[in-house]
């Protein structure tokens, strides 16, 4: 009987916060024995100590190269989350998982990707154009080719309602947000716990590993509706009480400029240590500034690039009925979060 499950990329913004609803939830929630022992995976341990706490066990991958290693890793496991890595070497990484994982008989794997990128196989692009996202398309297109159609899913996300917590220090300074994306084009946004959710429900409740009714290849994770950024800033100007906030459109290079100061920026350094009131968003929520590394902040960009393509532009209901409910409006978002933002200031 296998009793593991490997998640990938616990150092990463996503990453973090599914390792913690799944370790913090999953035995809890589960009558079986023996209890399900988590692997998690990650290029540097720090920061991961709440994970170990919690009694997940935390492999650090100075490399992905060493076959013997990764299966040994996915020796006894059923069950694998693929989280891509924000790194140069992501294709190769997450291929050295996927076959290790198909190799030792995982029984399914699901994969975490960008909302759209299957729009891009219809695009004609540059060789160094979206070359990230097409990284995502890429591993999708291997995790279809080396698992049958029962056994694994892919995972499509927006950005996430949390990642304006990066945006606190311009909102405070210039009463204003600025993204690379026109002011015009629709888009949207999600809860970061509501996609955890939805991956931990998607997960157990429907006794995936046992092999369900009909499996569904694609999720599509979006908010109910679509936004414009004007009609975003509009909500954050409303939740936050400051008035005559702005968007600003600017280039590139701005863009990367700015999320990179906050990739040192001592407030984006640790989790918040605080217990938060009622709608708040709890610490392993909050994104640290080590996360926008350059690959990070690359593959954003490109997806605003997307974004203004109007790939993104369509809802579904997926993340709804994967809650059984209504996910966190961006609105919402805002004003559940107040005291959050004015931490940062």
């Amino acid at each position: 009987m296998k009793t593991s499950i490997v998640i990938t990329n616990v150092d990463s913004f996503a990453g973090y916060a599914i390792a913690y609803e799944f370790v913090s939830k999953w035995n809890r929630s589960s009558s079986s024995k023996p209890a399900t022992e988590f692997r998690l995976l990650c290029h540097e341990r720090q920061g991961l100590q709440e994970l170990e706490k919690l009694g997940g066990k935390i492999f650090e991958m100075k490399s992905f190269d060493d076959e013997k290693e990764m299966r040994a890793i996915m020796k006894n496991t059923f069950y694998v989350i693929l989280i891509p890595e924000n790194s140069s070497e992501r294709l190769q990484e997450g291929e050295m998982i996927i076959h290790a994982a198909k190799d030792e008989g995982v029984g399914y794997m699901t994969m975490l990707s960008y909302l759209g990128i299957d729009k891009l196989e219809e695009k004609v692009t540059s060789a160094n154009e979206l070359k990230n996202l097409n990284q995502y398309l890429e591993l999708e297109k291997k995790v279809a080719d080396n698992f049958n159609y029962d056994s694994y899913c892919i995972m499509q996300a927006p950005i996430f309602h949390q990642f304006f917590y990066y945006f606190g220090p311009m909102i405070d300074d210039k009463f204003q947000i600025a993204l690379t994306v026109k002011k015009l084009s629709e888009w949207c946004s999600i809860d970061l716990g509501d996609l955890a959710s939805a991956i931990f429900n998607l997960s157990s409740s429907d006794s995936r590993m046992d092999g369900p009714k009909e499996n569904k290849t694609l999720f599509r994770f979006t908010g109910r509706h679509t936004e414009t950024a004007e009609r975003m800033v509009e909500y954050a100007s409303k939740g936050l009480e400051r008035k005559d906030m702005t968007y600003k459109k600017i280039d590139s290079e701005e863009m990367y400029n700015y999320l990179y100061r906050i990739h040192g920026d001592n407030r984006f350094r640790e989790r918040p240590n605080h217990s938060p009131i009622k709608g708040e968003n709890p610490s392993y929520l909050f994104p640290l500034g080590e996360y926008l590394n350059e690959n990070c902040i690359d593959t954003l960009i490109e997806y605003w690039r997307l974004i203004d393509s109007k790939e993104t532009d369509k809802t579904s209901d997926d993340l709804d009925n994967a809650l059984d409910g209504e996910s966190l409006s961006l609105e919402q978002f805002f004003k559940d979060n107040k005291g959050q933002f004015q931490r940062l200031r």
